[in-house]
């Protein structure tokens, strides 16, 4: 805040005390702290001291100075963590087929729930419901072979030819 708003503040005898004020700087050294203990840089928007204040950096990337926009990239700052959660997955996804052979991850397993998700996804393609980034994200998905005709024998047998993860 500027010294001008400040003093103007100050003249109509602002309460300073109600506020607990940290600095950006020292945020950043309590998200530095955080990354120490944890291993990262993804806080909990419920984080009663950090959240707030990192729910804000994200919706403020785009005012923000490109000195700060740099120290948060170089700590490995999660700027959108629909994205970077989706990111977790595939690549969890790719490890699990390579390992394995297949994408017939159990449902019971958090992996599981989401190829759920995405095999729903999947569903709404052609309607106004899905997005230009949720349909960037079935084409990766179609491009390691995840969508493919089921040949069980069950499908085989009914002539249900259905999708299906492999």
């Amino acid at each position: 805040m500027s010294q001008n708003r400040i003093d103007k503040l100050n003249s109509i005898g602002f309460d300073w005390s109600v506020l607990s004020y940290k600095s950006w700087d020292e945020n950043y050294g309590l998200l530095l702290e955080y990354k120490r203990v944890n291993g990262y840089c993804k806080v909990p928007r419920n984080h009663a001291v950090l959240g707030p204040w990192v729910m804000h950096q994200r919706s403020d990337r785009t005012t923000m100075s490109q000195n700060r926009i740099e120290k948060l990239d170089s700590i490995g700052f999660i700027w959108d963590v629909n994205e970077h959660d989706w990111n977790e997955n595939y690549k969890q996804l790719m490890e699990y087929q390579r390992k394995n052979g297949n994408c017939k991850v159990p449902i019971i397993r958090p992996l599981g729930q989401w190829i759920h998700k995405q095999m729903k996804l999947r569903s709404l393609i052609g309607s106004a419901k899905i997005s230009i980034e949720d349909k960037r994200r079935l084409d990766l998905l179609s491009n390691i072979s995840f969508f493919q005709k089921c040949k069980c024998d069950v499908c085989q047998f009914t002539g249900c030819n259905e999708d299906k993860y492999l």
